[in-house]
């Protein structure tokens, strides 16, 4: 027996049955299914059913409308702003004769003709237009994917129409969204990450909310749904999508974009169905979803405004009307611009796809100013990474991917990337169903990262580390007027597992991606392969043939150029190789495989630089490139790049946290000093970028903040002389220009120093070497540090706690918790609230600091102290020292 149906099966079929004939057929289902998941759904829908269904209001309509709606709706013809063009379209077609037999588009139709139905207060000429569309899904066949379609359209009939229904009316409709729910119930229970289950299962949402209080299996069929929706569906894309309620998040979904918009149109009508019909919102619970214009608006291709070509997707696929679908329903609940901006470009080719503008286009919602976002953007949940050099049609833009795997339709693709540039340079040349990675611009290691089935994970969760499905991490993430970085790990994406136990030997591979602006990108790979005999080779995807001239390949399309230089290894040949491959039926595009294998050697490293220039006017990148060093341990180059500034990056290697960057004759970004490159991912929207720019811009041209005293914090030298704190790992939050992370690491401690202004710590770099201590500095954001960091034995925070607490506190907390382990000393000097006066440092109350604490760690001391100031004769505003210790885990 196939159990993964029951999750959703609550069986509307069977209330056909008496009591005693439903124990009986639990029973035979329960010893059929022995050993597996049991469906008991149906015993849970008959418990919860009355407390459900009492949420859904009583009068129709409640599908989208409510009666106050139904009773104003004709009237926002009459506001300003209303598309009134668009609506003579759409009810030109509602009051022709035009009819489309096809079940895709025959319920879309149907909706159209409602809308303006209710647009025209009632008008009774359009009652035999609905009628005509009502008869044909009532009795049309339709198979999994129709079914569900013609459910939404007779639900929404059957609700907007209920005072206009006779009994004989109502009944029929009754009768034939019950048999059509039963129908679905049949189909295979695909898996949250699938898209199937959205489309498929989700439109039971309609039947339950438009027959709640008379019929006992949609009272019964309401508690699946408010499962389905809070329990699978919500999940699943808050995972993928990111954000937390009250935040919405950055958008993705790992099917690729298409198939995301195959689906999300439909998701996003069943939350709104459920909210004007419930009253709860749905979409308040679910800020994943409310990213999806800014994922759209960043991973469409600049010079086509087709969609990402990754993951099965077959390309050119551009927006439509799936997308207006329900954007204009995402920028009203979420108040978001990027999805009006998305919406209010992308074109409609048909009038009956107009109604989703007509119910919820607000033109009080202004559109995002695209100019003045930042360029790059990450999409942590499924692990991509967006980056161009301007908004503009030609613009140089590109996608990376490094992430987790959930789903079937995605490819074995990890630390893979694409490039484009008025045209395709680097291109993905899978396409759908190619899933191996021969087909990505990646590494083969012994061979391609794994490639998982259909539906490998069931429901959702989170993913286990070092598991089948962790195959990719994005380590770090840097987003800057005049750079994007991304680093991506896919070490485990390679080998075999046994379920969750892995039989092969784990490599290393990490990959750094550097896009220059405006017209130069450095690749850089780090591998640890299996054995020193493992082969590795370095794949990459041209449209056409390019020309190889020993370290360097030229590849020249019909409107621009790329040029790649190879730094490291020197002097490998590389081969080239025609790709067009039938895969699952079909036949894939033609390409051009370029492939490097590397020596064989127990630690590997290749290192590219590239640039893009016109189809006319390619670039020369030995005329603008110097190697100021290379070994495989460390990498120094100085690029001139297109507008005139020159680049120095300093590339060492394993450690590539260390990493820095230099511009000279760059009027943002020149410092006398070398910047370190992001060790973690750094905030990257614009409010983001204007915090990182705010706490910088207070160490520029060689000035000191108020709170940089120039010597060690004398909480921090009391914590040392009575031995607080003693020798180990320490970890300090916010380290500045360094002073305290120096002090300790001449007291014997391992240091590690994370702070988010750059200019800080290119300054504490400097004074540790003058100071002959070595300390570990980290570009980082201390609500979101680096992954990989091991916990420590203690940490020491002097001004972050105060500063981030009122607006996040909670992420300040899982900082604390990832970093720290039991027995674990954190040390904080904070501000104090019962300091009179106003300015200074930010304050905190103590039964603030106790509940913020006390569940996690024993608060050994709470003392009032005094701020140091930068004249050791003075003190400082009133402060805290905060001495805490971790406790043991539960």
């Amino acid at each position: 027996m196939k159990t993964f149906r029951c999750e959703f099966a609550r069986a509307a079929i069977f209330t056909q049955y008496t009591p005693l004939q439903k124990a009986i057929l639990l029973i035979a289902l329960a010893i059929a299914a022995s050993g597996m998941l049991l469906c008991h759904s149906a015993l849970v829908a008959a418990e919860h059913a009355p407390q459900i269904s009492e949420k859904v209001r009583r009068e129709h309509p409640r599908i989208w409308l409510t009666p106050d709606d139904w009773q104003r709706f004709s009237f926002r013809r009459e506001e300003a702003n209303f598309p009134a063009g668009e609506y003579e379209d759409l009810r030109r077609f509602a009051y022709s004769q035009s009819f489309n037999p096809n079940l895709w588009v025959t319920p879309d139709q149907a909706i159209a003709t409602l809308v303006v139905f209710v647009m025209e207060k009632q008008n009774p000429k359009l009652r035999p237009r609905i009628d005509r569309f009502t008869d044909y899904l009532c009795t049309a066949e339709g198979d999994s994917w129709t079914r569900p379609r013609m459910l939404k359209a007779l639900a929404i009939t059957y609700d907007w129409l209920y005072p206009l229904l006779s009994p004989k009316e109502k009944d029929r409709l009754r009768r034939r969204m019950q048999n059509l729910v039963t129908a679905m119930k049949k189909e295979y229970r695909h898996s949250d990450y699938n898209n199937h289950v959205y489309l498929e299962y989700g439109p039971l949402v309609y039947a339950a909310l438009a027959l709640a209080h008379e019929e006992e299996w949609a009272d019964e069929l309401l508690v699946e749904c408010d499962q389905m929706l809070k329990r699978h569906f919500i999940p699943t894309l808050n995972q993928l999508g990111g954000g937390k309620p009250g935040r919405i998040g950055e958008g993705g979904w790992h099917e690729s974009m298409s198939y995301f918009s195959f689906f999300a149109y439909e998701l996003a009508h069943q939350m709104e169905a459920w909210r004007t019909a419930t009253g709860e919102d749905l979409f308040a619970m679910c800020p994943g979803l409310g990213g999806a214009g800014r994922w759209l608006l960043y991973c469409t291709r600049p010079f086509d405004s087709s969609f990402a070509p990754i993951a099965d997707i077959e390309t050119p696929a551009r927006w439509g009307h799936q997308e207006t679908a329900y954007l204009w329903l995402l920028a009203q609940r979420y108040q978001d611009p990027f999805a009006q901006w998305v919406a209010n470009h992308t074109p409609l080719r048909y009038p009956f796809h107009i109604w989703p503008k007509i119910l919820w286009f607000d033109a009080s919602i202004r559109e995002v100013q695209r100019e003045s976002l930042p360029t790059g953007c990450l999409f942590p949940g499924v692990g991509w990474a967006s980056f161009r050099s301007d908004w503009g049609p030609e613009a140089i833009w590109g996608v990376f991917v490094c992430g987790d795997s959930f789903a079937g339709h995605q490819h074995a693709d990890q630390n893979s990337f694409v490039l484009s540039a008025g045209e395709e340079l680097l291109v993905d040349a899978g396409q759908y169903g190619a899933k191996a990675t021969e087909f990505h611009n990646t590494l083969l290691i012994g061979g391609g990262q794994r490639v998982l089935g259909n539906d490998p994970r069931q429901f959702v969760g989170p993913t286990v580390p070092e598991g089948p499905f962790d195959t990719g991490d994005i380590l770090a993430f840097q987003e800057n007027p005049r750079f994007t970085m991304v680093v991506g790990d896919a070490s485990n994406a390679y080998g075999r597992f046994e379920k969750d136990r892995r039989i092969d030997p784990r490599p290393t591979f990490l990959r750094r991606l550097l896009c220059l602006k405006p017209d130069v990108l450095v690749l850089d790979d780090y591998v640890v392969p299996p054995t020193p005999a493992t082969p590795v080779s370095v794949l990459f995807h041209f449209p056409q043939t390019p020309v190889i001239d020993g370290d360097i390949i030229r590849y020249t399309g019909t409107k621009s150029s790329l040029e790649m230089l190879r730094i490291w290894p020197p002097s490998l040949p590389a081969e080239a190789s025609t790709v067009s491959d039938e895969v699952a039926g079909q036949q894939k595009r033609q390409s051009t495989r370029v492939t490097i294998t590397l020596p064989n050697q127990p630690v590997q490293r290749s290192l590219w630089v590239m640039a893009v220039g016109k189809a006319d006017q390619p670039p020369d990148l030995k005329d603008r490139l110097k190697v100021l060093s290379a070994t495989a341990e460390m990498i120094s180059l100085s690029i001139r790049l297109a507008e005139g500034s020159t680049v120095q990056l300093d590339l060492p290697a394993p450690d590539w946290t260390q990493a820095t960057i230099a511009y000279k004759g760059d009027p943002i970004i020149s410092t006398d000093r070398p910047w370190p490159l992001a060790a973690g991912v750094l905030p990257f929207t614009a409010e983001g970028l204007a915090l990182i720019e705010r706490w910088d811009r207070a160490y520029h041209a060689g000035n000191r903040p108020p709170w940089d005293t120039g010597r060690p914090s004398s909480d921090l030298r009391q914590a040392i002389a009575e031995k607080w704190l003693q020798p180990g790992q320490a970890l300090e939050l916010g380290c500045g220009t360094g002073t305290n992370a120096i002090y300790l690491a001449q007291q014997g401690f391992d240091v590690t120093a994370i702070d988010l202004a750059p200019t800080a710590l290119a300054i504490a770099r400097q004074k540790a070497q003058k100071a002959g201590v070595n300390v570990r500095w980290l570009l980082g954001d201390v609500l979101n540090p680096p992954v990989y960091l091991p916990k420590f034995d203690c940490v020491y925070d002097r001004g972050c706690y105060h500063g981030v607490r009122r607006t996040a506190a909670a992420e300040y907390l899982a900082t604390l918790r990832r970093v720290t382990k039991p027995g674990s000393r954190v040390l904080i000097l904070a501000g104090n609230a019962n300091e009179s006066g106003t300015g200074g440092p930010p304050r905190v109350r103590e039964e603030e600091i106790r509940e913020d604490f006390s569940r996690d760690f024993h608060i050994l001391r709470l003392e009032p102290t005094r701020f140091d100031t930068p004249s050791s004769d003075r003190q400082g505003a009133l402060a805290w020292t905060i001495l805490l210790e971790r406790k043991a885990t539960p």
